[in-house]
């Protein structure tokens, strides 16, 4: 574990510059084209890119050694954002475009081959474990890089914000080049297909060979197009609710949301060490409509400290229902997980973006509190149905013992 230990850090380290990046790119669009739309269009591209890196995904891990795409992903990044640092402002309108496409396709990469590889860098008994220090970085990145984005903006400007966040790309596959993990996997069998469409095939028959599993998936991708409602109607919210400092109200929910991930993985983690146990499928519906009721509950106007326990309990569900996902997925064998996390990025992204654009039309007529509470209502559905199908499988399985 102590070479996943130096993983972690490099992964958590990147992923505080792309939470840098978060808010200061979104706010780099805007100011550089003054436009609305434009800066809507920019995120558009960096979830289209995502999504279409999901087709090739499976594939390209499938065929090449995982550490190399990383560190190219890492790298392209790094020099991505090194040449929007350098251009000035007024000629950087098209570039934008260029850094979301290569953000899109290099965060997807380096995502897919991370989890997919957790298994063989760990081992299959300790994948719960290892998701868990995953997830516990990136909140720790979230709450470092989210808090100190606007500091550094106004201190430094945004060309110091993006050298930054190429450094730590850089450092990033810096540290995978020293790390002897990421082994090549097996080579596929080829069936003449193009590699996006094999990859697909064989992310399909895992799925379909497995019912629960891909009922699992579609809970994920309603949670995702949840989960946009709460992102796009935050600000919106926090300006009603705390129009004097709508900043503090902000920075008091992601930092306690994270907190709660943080503990999250720690129980995770200690119940994982005992006799390598596996998180059980139903865990993962339950903490989905904990998490989506919590949400739903934060845009009620509740008070300044029942915000925090709220962000804190829906921070909780939140990591738990990632890892014990992730786990799940990362039960299947070697030469398909990369497949099935490639289609599980390009569903993600799917979600996210219908719901960026779903929350971003309903909130011109509606209130944040009942875009919030339809769209993760849908999640809640989603997952009660996901719920009643393992608990009739669990009765009918017990049935069966019974019987013989």
């Amino acid at each position: 574990m102590r070479h996943f230990r130096w993983l972690v850090a490099g992964y958590t380290l990147s992923a505080f510059g792309g939470h840098l990046n978060i808010v200061a790119l979104g706010l780099y669009a805007f100011l550089v084209t003054g436009s609305a739309l434009h800066t809507g269009l920019f995120m558009a591209v960096r979830l289209v890119s995502g999504f279409v890196t999901g087709l090739f995904s499976g594939a390209i891990v499938s065929r090449f050694p995982r550490k190399r795409v990383m560190m190219t992903a890492d790298l392209a990044q790094s020099s991505a954002l090194l040449c929007l640092a350098i251009v000035p402002p007024d000629s950087a309108a098209g570039l934008l475009y260029a850094v979301a496409t290569v953000a899109g396709c290099g965060s997807t990469l380096f995502n897919v081959c991370l989890r997919s590889g957790i298994p063989d860098i760990v081992g299959a008994e300790h994948r719960v474990r290892g998701n868990a220090m995953l997830v516990t970085g990136r909140s720790l990145a979230t709450v470092a890089g989210m808090g100190s984005a606007g500091a550094i903006i106004a201190v430094a400007g945004f060309e110091t914000v993006f050298v930054i966040n190429a450094a730590t790309y850089l450092l990033s596959a810096l540290n995978l080049a020293r790390l002897p993990l990421l082994r090549t996997p097996p080579e596929p069998e080829t069936s003449g297909q193009p590699a996006w469409k094999s990859s697909l095939s064989s992310a399909y028959l895992v799925l379909t060979a497995t019912p629960v599993l891909l009922i699992m998936m579609a809970v994920r991708t309603v949670e995702g197009f949840g989960s946009a409602s709460h992102i796009v109607g935050l600000p919106v919210h926090a300006a009603t609710v705390q129009p004097v400092e709508p900043a503090m109200f902000l920075s008091q929910f992601w930092v306690c949301w994270a907190l709660g991930n943080i503990v999250a993985q720690q129980i995770v983690m200690r119940w994982a060490t005992r006799g390598g146990r596996r998180l059980p499928d139903q865990s993962f519906a339950v903490s989905v409509i904990i998490m989506s009721i919590g949400f739903i509950v934060v845009f009620t106007g509740i008070t300044s400290w029942t915000l925090m326990v709220v962000a804190l309990i829906t921070g909780i569900a939140d990591g738990y229902a990632e890892t014990s996902f992730m786990s799940r997925l990362q039960a299947a064998s070697e030469d398909r997980r990369g497949q099935l996390f490639g289609l599980v990025a390009m569903a993600e992204t799917t979600g996210l973006g219908l719901g960026m654009l779903t929350s971003a039309a309903l909130l011109t007529y509606q209130t944040p509190s009942t875009v919030v509470t339809v769209m993760h209502g849908l999640a809640v559905v989603a997952a009660i149905v996901l719920l009643v199908r393992l608990l009739r499988r669990r009765r009918a399985r017990q049935e069966t013992e019974l019987t013989t």
